[in-house]
């Protein structure tokens, strides 16, 4: 990254109120340096303090993404679709399988990490609590991109299993589409094979 990003990054979260000291920063020292700003004010990927690559994502531009550690669903779409249904938002969502349980990317608009309609929306689908408080501590959303260290060789990070809506299919927020492309290729989740780590 070079310096100039690197400033306009700073800048950013400063101008989200994302003080050093705060529950809301986020670290650009050794812990968790930024090694590509993705979309300027909106995106990032970080090095995680174990060493995999994490998007980051926050501001007007972010992609909503939903982490569920445990496997709540015997038929994962089908069942998220009957949920989301039941929270009455209108709102179409990527799902993928992780090695242990499902992330999701809302693809048709952008929510605020720290605001009521996410928090609706991810305890209604039965969002791993710990996450969900992250992303509204941080006013942010994070999925790991690179597997953890010791995976099998050739592993990925998650499979795409398909799309459920709540509104016309095919109606995708474009300022999130480079964000759900870049997410796809860095995790594999588009590979035909590959054991997930």
């Amino acid at each position: 990254m070079s310096n100039l990003q690197k400033a306009l990054l700073e800048r950013t979260l400063k101008q989200q109120s994302l003080k050093k000291g705060s529950a809301s920063f986020y670290s650009l020292g050794p812990t968790e340096p930024v090694t590509e700003l993705v979309v300027p004010s909106a995106a990032w990927i970080v090095n995680c303090k174990y060493g995999s690559e994490v998007l980051v994502s926050t501001g007007g531009s972010a992609l909503p993404m939903i982490d569920i550690d445990a496997p709540f669903y015997d038929q994962p779409l089908a069942e998220i679709e009957k949920q989301l249904l039941k929270t009455e938002l209108m709102l179409q969502l990527r799902v993928y399988e992780t090695a242990h349980g499902l992330r999701l990317l809302v693809e048709s608009q952008t929510l605020s990490p720290a605001g009521g309609v996410f928090r609706h929306l991810a305890e209604s689908l039965c969002c791993d609590p710990s996450y969900l408080h992250l992303c509204q501590q941080q006013n942010s959303y994070r999925a790991r991109l690179t597997p953890k260290p010791g995976a099998e060789a050739g592993a990925r990070v998650c499979r795409y299993l398909g799309t459920v809506s709540s509104i016309q299919t095919g109606l995708i927020d474009e300022a999130l589409a480079d964000l759900v492309r870049l997410h796809d290729e860095r995790t594999g989740a588009l590979l035909d094979s590959g054991v997930l780590g």
